[in-house]
């Protein structure tokens, strides 16, 4: 494959694909509509999109043929197409957001700073006010365009927008900008749909890139971090009928679902995790948010259990690190109803003394190491253990 893709991109077929995309639109700035042959365009986009794969090299020349400008006018125009295929609109620019989401996750240095000054609010508004012929064509910014295509009637529109602002989250500064335009709602109807679980995951990924290290995402996340760890709970599907005391002992009967359940949509789970993870991180508001819920503690201790896969059970460590870092929520945990108080601290040790090896196992021991370390420098937490029967 990528024998194949260095190939092409010295054959010069990167360039062939902009050039062909610049020829194919419209050069009017006085028309928001643009007129020319879809299905050309279609198939360019897409196949711009397998060529600038995991690609660096083929990436830097889509910057350097500037494939990033015809992909921005891409995603912000509207296209004249037939009404009976009103898709196609949706489908190109699912193509063009592809395309520069793979091209950002293999640019570096000058040309990733390009792609992001592409998709930056306020340069574009610079722009606007610099040149306002432009301003009938580009009235939409790149940004808002990706945003608006996370509510196309088809899927494949949908997830291709997800990865795009997933991607453009990594910035810093392009992180405050997408949570200002409203990207964490637009990301949040697509997971709450529930039914592409891929589409799902990777809206929650991106969403959970959106509340790194960010206080006003963060409290956006925060306003339905409770629906976010229901779509992290295991939903057990056993029929307790089905178990008889005389085989199966009640303190087993647990794991035995847990065991069963563990590995139902493990992808979805762990974004979904990790997205709780980084809106506790360093966020009190949240933390009390999960703190007061019906059950969000119990639902994160349940998957830190050793029965769950490995990238589910680090990332709910990662949120028991946050949330007992304060006396309040190491106490909090502490009360989680699972048998006895000790099954909590079992758990924790569990993870510290994880045997396994691997990246994930090691995160997993260290996370488990932590929140026990946080609940035994708290005092009022350490003697609440120690009263443990």
């Amino acid at each position: 494959m990528q024998q194949n893709q260095e190939a092409l991109g010295a054959a010069g077929l990167v360039e062939i694909f902009v050039d062909k995309l610049r020829s194919s639109i419209s050069r009017s700035s006085r028309h928001t509509e643009t007129t020319y042959d879809t299905d050309i365009v279609e198939s360019v986009v897409s196949a711009l999109a397998n060529v600038l794969s995991l690609h660096a090299p083929n990436a830097d020349r889509l910057v350097a043929a500037g494939g990033l400008d015809v992909l921005s006018r891409l995603l912000q125009s509207h296209i004249s197409v037939d009404l009976l295929n009103s898709d196609r609109e949706a489908q190109i620019q699912a193509g063009a957001a592809n395309s520069l989401a793979n091209a950002f996750a293999s640019l570096t240095g000058g040309n990733r700073c390009a792609l992001i000054t592409t998709f930056s609010i306020s340069e574009t508004n610079e722009n606007l006010s610099q040149t306002p012929s432009l301003t009938p064509l580009c009235e939409k910014s790149s940004v808002s365009s990706v945003i608006l295509l996370c509510v196309a009637n088809i899927s494949t529109a949908r997830r291709s927008a997800a990865l795009l602002l997933g991607n453009l989250a990594l910035d810093p500064e392009l992180r405050s900008e997408l949570g200002q335009a409203g990207a964490i709602e637009a990301l949040w109807s697509i997971s709450n749909k529930g039914q592409n679980k891929a589409q799902c995951a990777t809206a929650l990924w991106a969403l959970s890139n959106l509340a790194w290290s960010n206080s006003p995402n963060q409290e956006r996340c925060g306003q339905f971090i409770e629906n976010v760890i229901d779509l992290a709970a295991v939903k057990n599907t056993i029929d307790r009928a089905h178990f008889r005391g005389d085989y199966v002992d009640e303190s087993h009967m647990g794991e035995l679902l847990l065991g069963r359940a563990a590995h139902n949509n493990v992808l979805e789970r762990a974004c979904a995790l990790h997205l709780v993870a980084n809106a506790l991180y360093f966020n009190d508001s949240n933390r009390i948010r999960v703190e007061s819920s019906r059950s969000g503690v119990e639902t994160i201790v349940t998957l830190a259990h050793y029965c769950q896969p490995p990238a589910v059970r680090e990332a709910a460590l990662r949120c028991l690190a946050s949330l007992t870092a304060t006396d309040r929520g190491a106490k909090r945990v502490l009360l989680v109803q699972t048998g006895t108080r000790s099954d909590v601290c079992r758990t924790l040790v569990d993870a510290a003394g994880d045997t396994q090896s691997g990246g994930e196992s090691a995160n997993v021991r260290r996370l488990g190491a932590a929140a026990l370390a946080n609940i035994y420098s708290l005092a009022d937490a350490r003697r609440y253990m120690s009263s443990t029967p």
